[in-house]
């Protein structure tokens, strides 16, 4: 079983750059872009987030996938409280592409300051 680590920072960052506004996720020290081919806006996770009323977000999602890269499963490690952010954030990570060499399954720590 193969694991990943994704840096939602650095994607988010360069969409917050040209979108002008600041990027809400925090760099975990270990996270690494390199096993990520493609990267969903996160628009969804960032309006449920909003909704709750949570100061910040902090789980991670397990994902399972194909030799291609292709999201097979998530499962949410860890609840965030609110349903409609856990769906929000179960559905963003259906849509994430793997830079993969063969199936596999890991984890994407997802880290979100929404307000203050």
């Amino acid at each position: 079983m193969k694991s990943i680590a994704i840096a939602l920072f650095f994607l988010l960052a360069a969409s917050a750059v040209l979108a002008e506004t600041p990027s809400p996720i925090e760099l975990a020290p270990t996270v690494s872009a390199k096993t990520i081919r493609f990267m969903p806006p996160l628009n969804g996770i960032m309006a449920a987030g909003v909704r709750s009323g949570l100061p910040t977000v902090s789980t991670s999602v397990t994902v399972a996938y194909d030799e291609h890269g292709n999201v097979l499963a998530v499962k949410l490690d860890k609840r965030t409280g609110d349903k409609s952010l856990d769906k929000a954030i179960l559905a963003w990570a259906a849509l994430v592409k793997i830079k993969a060499d063969g199936a596999g399954s890991g984890s994407i720590p997802i880290k979100m300051k929404l307000r203050g």
